[in-house]
């Protein structure tokens, strides 16, 4: 372009463009159009995932938790809310269903969360995990039951679960001598510490914990 005066043509700034020789000023590109070049003659159209004000010198992404697979928006409200049962990314063209063992129960996740201890999910895109069966034990993630280990009833592997998943690791009071065979197989509550791993050990010789007494000792 070429202002009053003007000794020598001036390209057009990123954002803008002149299709027409002899112009004073160069034009902004319309919404939903961006263009990134110095010196154009058109601007190009918005990229699919993301959206374009007017005059933009770049193609902004949709927010994580939304996505977009048009080319012709112009404002972040113009991307859509990731549906329940997905996760979107920044920038998302598509829904990313959650994986089995994963749910998201509301719209506009932008990470899908782990079915929690005690519950599992066998099917992708779910929106809740489901309690784990009777005679069985669901570590954080799980997409199926697994079976508690021989010789341990359903209910002592039950309560070793929802002691484990109160605690989150298996030295816990609740993780009493009478449970250990199932919270020693339950592979998500391995003790993370050596003065857990010890404590682990005084309780499945019926130990008392350093710090504890037995019930019905003196003070």
């Amino acid at each position: 372009y070429c202002p009053v005066g003007s000794g020598a043509a001036t390209p057009c700034a990123a954002g803008t463009f002149n299709s027409l020789p002899q112009q004073e000023t160069c034009v902004k590109c319309a919404r939903g159009t961006y263009q990134d070049d110095e010196g154009a003659t058109a601007c190009k159209t918005c990229v699919a995932g993301s959206y374009c004000a007017d005059g933009s010198a770049a193609a902004l992404p949709c927010a994580a938790g939304t996505y977009s697979t048009a080319t012709d928006l112009w404002d972040s409200i113009n991307c859509t809310a990731c549906p329940v049962g997905h996760s979107c990314s920044t920038g998302s063209l598509t829904p990313s269903p959650c994986a089995a063992g994963s749910f998201a129960a509301a719209e506009r996740a932008i990470l899908c969360s782990f079915c929690l201890p005690g519950t599992y999910q066998g099917l992708s895109g779910q929106t809740e995990c489901v309690s784990c069966v009777s005679g069985s034990y669901c570590a954080l993630g799980s997409s199926a039951p697994l079976p508690c280990p021989g010789g341990v009833s359903p209910r002592a592997c039950s309560l070793a679960m929802h002691a484990a998943r109160s605690a989150g690791m298996i030295a816990t009071a609740a993780c009493s001598r009478e449970l250990p065979s199932c919270c020693r197989h339950a592979p998500e509550h391995v003790a993370r510490s050596d003065d857990e791993r010890r404590a682990m050990r005084h309780v499945r010789r019926g130990d008392v914990l350093p710090g504890r007494q037995r019930r019905g000792d003196a003070m």
